[in-house]
């Protein structure tokens, strides 16, 4: 085939390449960017002046969001538990614990946390 005759199916297939990724590149979001991550709270904890049998651990910050727990956490503890609207999680410290901050996955945002005997604190 003559190079001539390519030319204009040449040009036709840029400029559709070029219209495609114009439209691609000006389309306006479907949805609010706020909306899709969520926000997380910070509540800082004051550590307590009087030891608590059975609790030899502290929480100094905890961080919630939609669907995830941080903590920083001094002491030693075994267990954290973690209690939201449909129920609670148990976990070992082991597991979800390192360097001193633990981080733990819920299916709703958490409501309480409680490490071992330790008093449970609202998260708010």
């Amino acid at each position: 085939m003559d190079d001539r005759k390519l030319n204009p199916l040449r040009l036709a297939f840029l400029v559709s390449i070029a219209l495609y990724f114009a439209f691609v590149g000006l389309r306006l979001p479907t949805k609010n960017p706020s909306e899709t991550i969520p926000q997380a709270t910070q509540a800082p904890l004051v550590q307590p002046q009087v030891r608590i049998d059975g609790c030899h651990a502290h929480i100094s910050e905890a961080t919630a969001s939609t669907r995830e727990l941080r903590l920083k956490v001094s002491g030693t503890a075994e267990t954290l538990r973690v209690s939201y609207d449909g129920g609670m999680i148990v976990k070992a410290t082991e597991e979800v614990c390192s360097g001193g901050e633990c981080r733990v996955f819920t299916p709703a945002a958490p409501k309480t946390i409680q490490l071992d005997g330790c008093p449970a604190i609202t998260l708010p």
